[in-house]
């Protein structure tokens, strides 16, 4: 009897039929072969619907969920696929990304040597709409050795996820499906950001495991949903959220916060929006986590003198090595 622990591999879509294809075939040509796939649908008005139903009769299929009616929100699809989950293990596998065929047999051993686990992430190779891999400097802060590397959470919140989503894509991760029911569903009303808060809840349950090799391959394209957020300034305002709450669930300094809200006021300043929504944008960043101009200038001076007093923080110096 195979004694390995099931996945529950949840694909939520909306009209991605260009990639859908080639995104169901990267899950069912695993080498780790015990999972079960969820198939979701949001109302795409292209033809998905037909290569979906083409796999309704494929053994790994348990579910096929077809919604009438489109949501408009990814995380309410995450909620309906993990109440579906029978598994151990929750693999969100995004419709437009693509995964080598190692990821499952490496993520689920990793979580297997570590039981105290909470979820498990790998890098990621950056592919255009094509498929090409992109020469876009990567975001994984580490050099592919292989390594497994354990973190205490709450300490991973800190340094990873403070300053900005270095969990930045879903279709990296592993996770446990018994961790989903003590969240705080929240995350849920953040169209543009709910993710960072999820894995932020996620990882303070437990440890978080890094498989230093990049078996997720994760798609660039102008159609994503926080490349569109940006030119309205829905992806700030979920941003202030998430760093509101974690500055009410984690014991980090005064110091730290005041480099957050720095770069909080940086961001906000670049944004490609409008001057009502750039103001509108400091008024709420003032309001919920105390963001003022003074913060920006700390951080830019913080940041100048850190090469060359080795102590100060900044976001790249936080993260794990």
């Amino acid at each position: 009897m195979d004694n390995s622990p099931m996945v529950s591999v949840i694909l939520p879509n909306y009209n991605h039929v260009v990639y859908l294809k080639e995104r169901i075939e990267s899950i069912l040509n695993q080498t780790y072969q015990n999972f079960e796939l969820i198939l979701l649908d949001d109302c795409s008005a292209d033809n998905s619907c037909d290569i979906l139903n083409a796999y309704k009769e494929h053994p790994k299929v348990s579910a096929l969920v077809l919604n009438e009616k489109n949501t408009g929100n990814t995380f309410l699809q995450w909620d309906r696929g993990i109440r579906l989950a029978k598994g151990k293990y929750v693999w969100i596998a995004e419709s437009d990304d693509t995964a080598d065929i190692h990821f499952l047999e490496a993520t689920v051993a990793a979580l297997e040597l570590n039981p105290s686990a909470i979820m498990c992430l790998t890098g990621s190779i950056l592919i255009d709409g094509q498929g090409q891999r992109m020469k876009r400097k990567s975001r994984d802060r580490w050099k592919e050795t292989g390594e497994v590397k354990t973190f205490d959470g709450k300490e991973y919140v800190k340094h990873n996820l403070l300053y900005r989503n270095y969990v930045y894509n879903a279709s990296m991760v592993l996770f446990k499906r018994e961790v989903y029911d003590k969240l705080d569903k929240s995350f849920q009303q953040l169209r543009c950001a709910g993710d960072w808060q999820f894995w932020v809840e996620v990882a303070q349950e437990g440890k978080v495991v890094e498989v230093r090799r990049k078996l997720n391959y994760f798609r660039q394209h102008t159609n994503k949903v926080t490349s569109r957020s940006k030119y309205t300034g829905e992806g700030m305002f979920n941003t202030i959220d998430v760093m509101s709450y974690m500055f009410s669930c984690t014991d980090v300094g005064w110091y730290r916060k005041c480099l957050v809200r720095g770069e909080c006021y940086r961001l906000i300043a670049k944004l490609p929006v409008s001057p009502d929504i750039r103001a509108r944008l400091y008024v709420e960043a003032r309001g919920k986590i105390g963001v003022l101009p003074v913060h920006y200038y700390l951080e830019r001076i913080n940041r100048i003198l850190a090469f060359v007093i080795p102590f100060l923080p900044t976001h790249r110096k936080d993260k794990f090595k």
